[in-house]
């Protein structure tokens, strides 16, 4: 596994530092934050948020990890519930009074479902919605036992035939893929945090979230140009859901 982690860093060198010191720069907001809260006991939005931005830090720093030791599987299976969470982020950012019952009840949840909350967000966008249908699916296959997803373990060996890897193996491509999406899912997450509570962070904080979100989008951008030409990648939920947010 140190051997894929090598290669890994040494081929997306740029694309591993920019996420390393995104996951930096988000544990130092949210602890920046946790000195706040007692200025906003009873705030549920500074609440709910506080803990979905705190899960997915950790969820992406193991995907990332996993991807490391090229287990693309394992990492987009994490992937699937902070992309869950990010938008639940950003469902609470525009409807602040939802964060309450998210908060107290239990049942609130079942009510209020991904497709549900994907439905509350883009209902007045019928293509926008349905690039966020396609990635929601397209990372579910990896939670759910279904006969999609997992592509990564299926090696074509020549002359038509695959074999099943049982891995872990580095692949340039799948790890193109993955990191980029989360460097995505990384942005995701801030963007509510920052718009809901800049007045708690100080220039120079919100002056560094901006150079880092203008890195991811660089080098996502220089991606998507590279995979526009590339069959394997163009028309891929993937590919989809990164053109809208970096467009």
């Amino acid at each position: 596994m140190e051997a894929i982690s090598r290669k890994t860093v040494g081929a997306f060198e740029e694309q591993a530092n920019t996420f390393e010191s995104t996951l930096i720069l988000m544990r130092s907001i949210g602890s920046e934050l946790s000195k706040v809260g007692d200025k906003h006991k009873g705030d549920y939005l500074f609440g709910s948020l506080h803990i979905l931005f705190a899960r997915n830090l950790i969820l992406l720093l193991s995907a990332y990890q996993a991807a490391l030791a090229g287990l693309y599987g394992t990492a987009r299976t994490l992937m699937r519930v902070a992309l869950e969470n990010a938008l639940l982020m950003r469902y609470f950012a525009s409807n602040p009074e939802e964060a309450e019952g998210w908060t107290k009840d239990a049942e609130w949840y079942f009510n209020h479902r991904p497709k549900v909350i994907r439905d509350a967000l883009f209902q007045d966008k019928g293509k926008l919605l349905q690039i966020y249908r396609n990635a929601y699916s397209a990372l579910s296959s990896y939670v759910h036992p279904s006969n999609q997803g997992w592509e990564e373990i299926i090696v074509p060996s020549g002359n038509g035939k695959v074999f099943i890897s049982y891995g872990p193996d580095y692949n340039e491509n799948f790890t193109a893929s993955v990191l980029n999406d989360m460097m995505l899912l990384s942005k995701m997450t801030l963007l509510p945090m920052i718009t809901s509570f800049s007045s708690e962070m100080d220039e120079s904080r919100l002056r560094e979230v901006s150079e880092i979100q203008k890195t991811i989008d660089r080098l996502l951008l220089s991606a998507l140009e590279s995979e526009t030409k590339s069959a394997e990648f163009s028309g891929h939920s993937s590919f989809e859901f990164r053109s809208h947010w970096t467009y």
